[in-house]
């Protein structure tokens, strides 16, 4: 299955970027629900049942990214985590009302408190890894996220990061999250971090989804394929059949085609 994100079609109206993705001729399209793509909260019943409708006839199927700027699902203040989980729930109820099959969401992050204080003074507290403290917490609330999300069909997918603060940026942690829990593999990320196919190896079983993107190992780029140095073909040869979805960061259109035609040639 090979789908494209709402990042092209930036200024369209809800409805024509379900059109527009489908003139593309991907099998799926990715909502962001990030300014300046959409929120679920703006998006009416009745625009909900006209992209489900769409996705019926024109056969096009949908997943759905959750909002995640300047949210924590870890953040150490409880109202603010709590207010991180309910927009997450947001984004699942959106996805399950237009019939989409997959929401990603992120894991959190260190809280920036306790990452800026010495690991002398969070000990005084009785803390011995404080870090597997909130990767506890992540896993719990995504627990529920995924509970909730199965109310609606729906899998859960959880996202690795780059950034060393970030949870999921490498195999060991993403797998402690994944535990019940599925994958979305974010090649350019793995880049980052990693070997992005021994990345892939280490979590194969649990990948349902695949952001596809290309750098040059040191910063998320979001690149056509080919412009950076990730060998895509041995990633792909690693994950096999799956959800291919291509993450461009720029809306010119030759070049979304381009990553495209590479990506039919290789998964299609």
């Amino acid at each position: 299955m090979i789908g494209i994100t709402t990042i092209p079609f930036i200024g369209l109206t809800d409805i024509d970027k379900a059109k527009r993705a489908r003139k593309l001729g991907v099998d799926f399209l990715e909502w962001i629900c990030e300014y300046p793509h959409c929120y679920p909260a703006h998006i009416s019943a009745n625009t909900r049942d006209r992209l489900k409708k769409i996705s019926i006839e024109d056969n096009i199927e949908y997943s759905v990214h959750s909002t995640f700027v300047e949210l924590n699902i870890a953040h150490l203040n409880p109202g603010l985590q709590e207010e991180s989980v309910r927009q997450v729930k947001k984004c699942i109820k959106f996805a399950g009302d237009i019939g989409a099959k997959h929401v990603i969401t992120h894991a959190g992050s260190m809280p920036l408190i306790p990452r800026s204080v010495s690991e002398d003074t969070i000990e005084k507290f009785g803390i011995k890894d404080v870090r597997k403290m909130f990767l506890n917490v992540s896993k719990t609330r995504l627990t529920e996220l995924r509970e909730y999300a199965n109310e609606f069909g729906i899998l859960l997918c959880v996202e690795n990061m780059h950034f060393d603060y970030e949870f999921c940026n490498s195999p060991t942690e993403h797998l402690f999250i994944l535990e019940d829990n599925h994958a979305v593999f974010d090649m350019g990320h793995a880049n980052i971090t990693d070997d992005p196919a021994k990345f892939a190896k280490k979590i194969k079983n649990k990948i349902k989804h695949v952001h596809v993107h290309d750098n040059n190992g040191k910063e998320d780029e979001h690149l056509p394929l080919g412009k950076g140095n990730i060998d895509y073909e041995d990633v792909f040869n690693v994950i096999g059949d799956n959800y291919y979805s291509y993450e461009p960061r720029i809306t010119n259109i030759n070049s979304v085609n381009e990553t495209l035609a590479i990506l039919r040639r290789l998964v299609g």
